[in-house]
């Protein structure tokens, strides 16, 4: 699954970078972004699974932008997935998220309460339960 516009630099330079990380450091590997590099990762785990992925802040389906292909990569991923997304942020809806985590068991979205795109006071939060999540999942 590519993205519309193809992103080809992006997913290339995510690629080798997990590519270097899995030769240097063996064992299970994660992709992890936030924001437009969650998007990244979420497109390069559709076409290759890694061990786990993380997206904080997915900017899946701005209102009145929607990103049916953003929409298909997360749906079809089949690793574990953790989704952190603000009940605020205008660029990620939660509903589109709850409708894409409901099809696929593999996915599991933690809604912050009172959080933007941004996270703000938020960020802690969501770094602490990225930090569980990743540490019950690649044991």
């Amino acid at each position: 699954m590519r993205p519309s516009s193809g992103y080809r630099v992006e997913l290339d330079a995510l690629r080798r970078a997990r590519d270097e990380l899995r030769a240097a450091h063996p064992g299970p590997v994660a992709l992890v972004g936030r924001s437009f590099g969650g998007r990244m990762c979420a497109f390069l785990a559709a076409q290759e699974p890694p061990d786990a992925l993380v997206v904080v802040g997915h900017p899946i389906s701005p209102p009145g932008r929607p990103r049916p292909r953003d929409e298909e990569a997360l749906a079809s991923v089949r690793c574990p997935t953790l989704v952190v997304q603000g009940d605020h942020d205008d660029l990620g809806p939660v509903a589109v998220l709850q409708r894409i985590s409901a099809g696929n068991p593999l996915i599991d979205l933690i809604v912050l309460s009172g959080a933007g795109h941004e996270l703000g006071r938020h960020e802690g939060e969501a770094a602490e339960h990225v930090a569980c999540w990743l540490d019950a999942r690649l044991r």
